[in-house]
């Protein structure tokens, strides 16, 4: 009986795949130019900090901002009005997190007034009837604000994300080794989630072109960031190798001699 509830289909993870090299044109990889179109603006690299509250903070948000780099505020303890505010005040895009609390609809009523330039709605599992409720929300409260919805791990969870409004999703449930999703309950896209945003992606392509991919989770080497972009993310969020940083606001543990 336990047979009929394994996948049916092979899933692979960032370790179970290498990406064939191809000829080279550039002189140097200084030449290679990292920019990304994400929404309607571009940015100097593919590359998000994960929107946790041991990684970014406000300062480091408008730090990332300044440079031309994509961030996306967490909603831990954030008044995202406020800081929609601040970033404006200091002339940068303002990238905000919520929930699909009480709360969170409260702070829409106000977000209104302020408009920030990217709405993420940032939740475990974005498969979910109040995820798309959401989203919708924010679609009908602040049109011009591109939404950021999930987290997804399947290609019909993220069609349904994409048909609530959501111009992008983020691909990945429990794949951080920090993430306690995984072990908690049981799902997620652990061991398979390059397998996940290349379904993803895949899907989204045929039926929703035009939304966009975040791999988020998972990613343990600089190469897997090729490897996300290689099989359809248009940006991959990452936690653990921003982590324990001077600039980060989580504080730092050594144990048995190791950071």
């Amino acid at each position: 009986m336990v047979q009929e509830y394994l996948p049916a289909k092979e899933v692979f993870d960032y370790d179970d795949i290498m990406l064939v090299p191809g000829r080279c044109i550039v002189k140097s990889r200084s030449e290679v130019d990292t920019e990304v179109v994400f929404g309607p603006n571009k940015f100097e690299l593919p590359v998000i900090p994960a929107n946790m509250s041991t990684i970014l903070d406000e300062t480091t948000a408008l730090w990332l901002a300044e440079r031309g780099y994509f961030y996306v505020m967490h909603r831990f303890d954030v008044d995202p009005v406020a800081f929609t505010r601040k970033m404006h005040d200091a002339g940068q895009i303002a990238s905000i997190s919520l929930g699909i609390k009480a709360a969170d609809y409260e702070a829409l009523k106000k977000l209104v007034k302020v408009k920030p330039e990217y709405t993420t709605v940032d939740v475990a599992h974005g498969d979910s009837n109040e995820v798309f409720n959401m989203v919708r929300a924010i679609r009908q409260a602040i049109p011009g604000t591109f939404i950021i919805a999930g987290n997804v791990a399947t290609a019909e969870g993220a069609r349904r994300l994409a048909d609530a409004g959501a111009d992008a999703v983020k691909v990945g449930v429990g794949p951080g080794l920090a993430c306690l999703t995984a072990p908690n309950t049981g799902f997620g896209s652990r061991g398979w989630q390059l397998s996940a945003v290349a379904e993803v992606s895949k899907a989204l392509d045929e039926t929703h072109p035009y939304v966009q991919v975040i791999a988020d989770g998972g990613i343990r080497q600089y190469g897997d960031i090729a490897k996300s972009i290689a099989f359809g993310a248009d940006m991959v969020m990452i936690g653990g190798m921003f982590s324990g940083h001077d600039e980060n606001p989580g504080e730092t543990l050594e144990i048995d001699g190791e950071l």
